[in-house]
């Protein structure tokens, strides 16, 4: 009877205790410090040209004729090589907490600690294959002791842009069309000879207000006349009607 006496004060001293012990790793004050952390986590991208490090001569490179900076260079100078990238951050990183990211291009599933980090930032570039299509990826923040909560402590979604190649073409410089934004979440599907068509419109404005006007001033010029004659044909169609119907009675008489 003793021993099971002992059996039974050990297991109600560990029931006891293990509430204690769960409480005493993650007490409130834990709880809304994760939290703190979780919300002072930034997730963003940055989308331009960005230099490789290498460099061509003038004249390795394809040199577009309406660039003039780059045919006034002299001979034998550098040019940077700039390649579109997406490039993305995560910030505020800490020992306490770790992220996954999610995407829905490839649907892959990555997690990242604090050891994976610089100091709490987290950089990597979008890979190339989804250099042409928008991305959308999907931030969670969770707690590294899952005793504490296992849920997710906050979630971040971030829409990234994809690269128009349509904004290489020259016509597209200095352009504020949709169509010529090298970066861009918009859905559009214009395609490469719909795009040449209003470059050349936009290239040749004179060209296309002058066919306007040519055919402006044909029915300015002509209009009346059509109109009389339309109008003459129904004077005459109306005469030569009433003049037969007079000659049919006439004839009936």
């Amino acid at each position: 009877m003793k021993k099971r006496g002992y059996f039974i004060s050990l297991i109600l001293a560990i029931l006891m205790l293990c509430p204690n012990t769960v409480l005493a790793a993650c007490d409130y004050s834990e709880q809304v410090k994760l939290s703190s952390e979780a919300a002072n986590v930034k997730f963003s991208y940055e989308a331009g040209m960005f230099k490789t490090g290498n460099y061509f001569e003038q004249d390795d490179i394809l040199v577009p004729d309406d660039v003039e900076d780059l045919e006034n260079l002299p001979s034998g100078e550098l040019i940077p090589e700039e390649v579109p990238e997406v490039r993305l951050s995560v910030l505020n990183i800490t020992e306490d907490i770790y992220v996954v990211i999610t995407n829905d291009f490839d649907n892959s599933r990555e997690e990242y600690y604090y050891d994976d980090t610089e100091d709490g930032i987290l950089n990597w570039t979008r890979q190339e294959d989804a250099l042409y299509d928008k991305v959308t990826y999907t931030l969670e923040v969770y707690a590294l002791d899952s005793s504490c909560k296992a849920e997710a402590l906050r979630s971040i979604k971030l829409e990234t842009p994809r690269y128009n190649e349509l904004s290489e073409y020259a016509a597209c410089e200095n352009s504020s069309e949709y169509y010529c934004q090298a970066f861009t979440t918009l859905d559009f599907s214009l395609s490469t000879e719909d795009a040449i068509k209003r470059f050349e419109q936009k290239q040749n404005p004179q060209e296309s207000s002058s066919n306007t006007s040519s055919e402006k001033s044909f029915f300015e010029l002509y209009g009346i006349y059509l109109l009389i004659g339309f109008v003459v044909i129904v004077i005459i169609g109306v005469v030569t009607y009433v003049i037969v119907r007079k000659t049919q009675r006439s004839t009936i008489k």
